[in-house]
């Protein structure tokens, strides 16, 4: 099925949030609005045809992607938290001042209230309002993620709205996100997945990477060039909607060479958004597997040429902010 909902138009994108009164870092502070104004206008105009020859290919809108519940990180993360040994980041800021300088700085909307079901193409999203605790509480690790990346990105991506809510479903199957790429709109559903805190991060990028990969090239669910990366003969899965039954998918494991998790198996696009995740919030576990595995060290070395050709913006000054953000 999925090779039938080979990419079209519109995507589904939701820009995250910028942590608010936290210092900056010197990527950030330095770059931001000098690299922004320097986007050639050639270069977005050219950038708009393009997307505009694609759409008129008449494709179809692809189906939101698939985030389960699934256990994710080191098994040392995971008892840490269980054992009540991690603790929330304090920026010194409440929820509501970071919400309104996300949205102002970004030009999106982080939406708290929606009016479920909310209707696409292969089938409704579902969801509820989420109470003012797990609202706080997730924001509080997703602020300072989304922090990381430059307004270039996020308007490269074209984000519109995120949503933050409860009982997330998609056709009725219940998923902890949704990147709706018919309407611009990012939907994390703030209850599931808190029994890691390195889920969540890592869930937060892991989604936004699927449409930054649509927007680069409007393909999804293949790449030849990836694919290449592997070892002569492999051939990926039915795609993430079919490998969520696995608890332990996301763990990361050294047992197949040039893959960090066994939820990477599924799929090209589920791989790729696997390793951007894993480079952004665990940077050093990545590093010290690139040094014993050439396939990582060549998806790693691409995953950035893609990210920095996408936007200039990310370059090695992101990758370093990245590695250098405090992840109590």
């Amino acid at each position: 099925m999925r090779h039938l909902l080979q990419l079209s138009l519109l995507v589904y994108i939701v820009l995250s949030i910028p942590a608010c009164g936290e210092k900056q870092s010197s990527y950030e502070s330095t770059t931001e609005w000098s690299r922004e104004s320097a986007l050639d206008a050639s270069t977005a105009d050219q950038r708009d045809k393009t997307e505009k020859r694609s759409r008129e290919q008449n494709q179809s809108i692809p189906e939101p992607q698939h985030e389960a519940q699934r256990e994710v990180g080191t098994k040392e993360a995971v008892e840490r938290e269980q054992n009540g040994q991690e603790t929330l980041p304090d920026t010194g800021l409440g929820f509501e001042q970071q919400r309104t300088a996300l949205q102002k700085r970004y030009g999106i909307t982080l939406s708290l209230h929606e009016t479920f079901p909310i209707k696409t193409t292969h089938g409704p999203i579902g969801g509820k309002d989420a109470v003012q605790t797990d609202i706080e509480s997730y924001g509080a690790l997703f602020f300072p993620e989304w922090q990381l990346y430059p307004t270039t990105l996020i308007k490269r991506a074209r984000l519109t709205k995120i949503v933050f809510c409860t009982d997330l479903s998609f056709n009725g199957q219940p998923r902890t996100a949704i990147p709706d790429l018919e309407h611009n709109v990012l939907y994390f559903d703030v209850a599931k997945g808190r029994h890691s805190k390195e889920y969540v991060r890592r869930t937060i990028h892991h989604e936004f990477f699927h449409i930054i990969d649509w927007y680069d090239d409007f393909k999804l669910y293949s790449d030849q060039a990836w694919s290449a990366l592997n070892e002569p003969g492999f051939t990926y899965g039915s795609g993430g909607k079919d490998a969520q039954g696995d608890s332990s998918g996301s763990l990361l494991t050294d047992t197949q060479p040039g893959f960090f998790t066994k939820y990477s198996l599924s799929g090209v696009e589920e791989d790729k958004a696997e390793v951007y995740s894993i480079m952004i919030v665990l940077s050093s576990a990545a590093h010290q597997r690139s040094q014993t595995d050439s396939i990582i060290a060549a998806k790693m070395k691409q995953m950035k040429q893609l990210l920095k050709t996408f936007v200039p913006d990310m370059d090695d000054a992101f990758w370093q902010a990245a590695a250098a953000l405090p992840r109590p």
